[in-house]
């Protein structure tokens, strides 16, 4: 008898107002950026490339996606169905544009996405 499935891999999409943010979830539940190129902010076009690399390549197979109501509709919209296809989940809460640019207030972001997954 083997494994029924293997352990979930879980990375989130966090949107808000054209941005994305892609972060894999750890195995002590804190969540780590992913980056591209060395941006950790990288473009709509590069964030959904690595979406679809990584699905192919089974680097993960549950997505969860946070932000506001229209930016989960717009970043469903914009998925392919490979990728919507692992949505596990879609968390509506408030984010903020500051915290989606190359500042020190990206660290804000990842405290945040933090929060939704500790309480």
């Amino acid at each position: 008898m083997g494994s029924c499935n293997k352990p979930a891999e879980t990375w989130v999409l966090a949107v808000c107002g054209g941005m994305m943010s892609l972060f894999k979830k750890l195995s002590d539940g804190k969540l780590r950026r992913l980056v591209d190129g060395g941006e950790s902010i990288a473009s709509i076009e590069n964030s959904i490339s690595m979406l679809i690399e990584a699905e192919k390549s089974g680097q993960f197979n549950q997505l969860i996606l946070v932000g506001g109501a229209n930016d989960i509709t717009w970043a469903q919209a914009l998925l392919p169905q490979s990728v919507t296809g692992h949505l596990v989940a879609e968390i509506h809460y408030p984010l903020l544009p500051n915290w989606f640019r190359d500042t020190p207030s990206a660290h804000s972001l990842a405290s945040a996405l933090d929060n939704v997954f500790t309480s």
